[in-house]
């Protein structure tokens, strides 16, 4: 691979003068543009919920959004309030996420007090150079993801099936809620083809001066033959053009995945949690 840098990304503080704090809010700003997509949004008095009834175990169709203490009220009030708020609809709260990068002491115990525990933390990564990929096989073509639209679905259907056992009514909800993505204006979707098949698919939500990069998924097929690596490059191209300062990702850490998004030239800045509900 050839270095290049790209010089739009800065320091990995935070690129474009970003600090690490206002690029885990980016996070998760992208993860609410998104599920207004699919779900119904409501403001309560500190927090945003989330909620799709018709998709009850689609965890980014149901969760709570931007939690917060308001002055005035406590931690268990605000729990209290979205709790109330989940049960009057009959699906449960999937996940807590703060509004800010750290979770408040009092928001902690309160949440362990309702019923959910720390997540894995998730590594936020910021694109501190550009590392030039090695080219695609010929035969590998990469289309806006609008353009093939009608044939998403089976991509996805292929994908989510075996990760639930065979669960079709889960895999039509969570299929289903990727499609209802492309309707964000703001999401930039790219899918890569091979013989006319999709088998891999990337995206990126556009925050103005930051872009998150969201969805890298590829066919279990045609992992190890280049295909993420060429779709995330397409996507740097894209967030090139459009004069992206930041451009992040979130994904677990020392993963595959992980070690990919540093041989591209991400680096890891910070990692953070959201509180998931116990089962």
């Amino acid at each position: 691979m050839r270095l290049m840098e790209l010089p739009i990304v800065t320091t990995l503080s935070g690129g474009a003068g970003h600090s690490a704090a206002a690029l885990v809010r980016a996070i998760k700003r992208a993860d609410v543009i998104l599920a207004r997509t699919a779900a119904t949004e409501t403001t309560l008095a500190g927090a945003t919920a989330f909620i799709n009834t018709a998709r009850p175990e689609v965890h980014i169709c149901n969760f709570a959004a931007e939690v917060h203490v308001p002055t005035g009220t406590t931690a268990t009030d605000v729990l209290g309030e979205l709790r109330e708020h989940f049960d009057q609809t009959g699906v449960a709260c999937a996940f807590l996420q703060a509004h800010n990068a750290d979770w408040p002491v009092d928001l902690v115990k309160a949440a362990e007090e309702a019923g959910y525990t720390r997540g894995q933390e998730a590594a936020l990564m910021l694109l501190s150079r550009r590392v030039s990929p090695t080219q695609a096989a010929p035969a590998m073509q990469i289309v806006p993801a609008r353009a093939v639209q009608r044939d998403l679905r089976a991509f996805h259907e292929t994908l989510i099936r075996p990760t639930f056992n065979g669960d079709d009514a889960l895999t039509a909800q969570l299929t289903a809620t990727f499609l209802d993505h492309l309707d964000e204006p703001r999401l930039e979707a790219f899918v890569a083809r091979i013989d006319g098949q999709i088998v891999g698919q990337a995206t990126l939500v556009n925050l103005g001066d930051i872009g998150v990069i969201d969805n890298v998924q590829t066919l279990p097929d045609y992992s190890g033959r280049g295909v993420a690596t060429a779709l995330l490059g397409h996507v740097l191209d894209h967030a090139t053009r459009a004069q992206v300062g930041s451009v992040i990702l979130e994904c677990l850490p020392n993963t595959p995945a992980s070690r990919l998004y540093e041989k591209l030239g991400f680096s890891e800045v910070r990692r953070f949690a959201k509180w998931i509900r116990k089962d």
